[in-house]
């Protein structure tokens, strides 16, 4: 698994990818929008904190941040119907803190405005999250 990228940013495909060179090999690595507000730009460095998702006609990365960002990602992606780009759209248009406090107070209509997340697949986030991102809880 790659756990984390530090490298040069070779490519920045805003708002969906990045190419980011770690010992002479370009990796290309989806990321939240977060992500480019944050970049100093083309041809300089960037730490990123990915996962690896392996499927049967794919090895696609993607990256983020914080350990924290790439926690969500991941607790969001346990939530059926909620896929790898749809997880980013959701972390490209809510803070952690907006989405922490969305699914804390059962608020499905905040996640309903995320383009592509319709008002059944918000209430479904709300519901499967709200155990482990409700009132207190936080992410290991």
């Amino acid at each position: 698994m790659i756990a984390s990228l530090r490298g040069t940013v070779l490519v920045a495909q805003a708002p969906t990818f990045l190419v980011v060179e770690v010992g002479g090999v370009g990796f290309k690595v989806f990321v939240p929008a977060s992500v480019f507000d944050e970049l100093d730009g083309v041809g300089r460095g960037v730490f990123l904190h990915t996962l690896l998702i392996v499927r049967e006609d794919a090895l696609t990365l993607y990256g983020f941040s914080t350990e924290e960002q790439r926690a969500l990602f991941e607790l969001l992606l346990t939530v059926q119907g909620v896929g790898p780009r749809l997880g980013l759209a959701v972390l490209s248009s809510l803070s952690l803190d907006v989405l922490r406090h969305a699914v804390a107070s059962e608020q499905a209509e905040v996640l309903d405005r995320v383009p592509g997340v319709g008002r059944k697949t918000a209430e479904k986030i709300v519901f499967a999250l709200k155990d482990k991102l409700g009132a207190g809880a936080g992410l290991g």
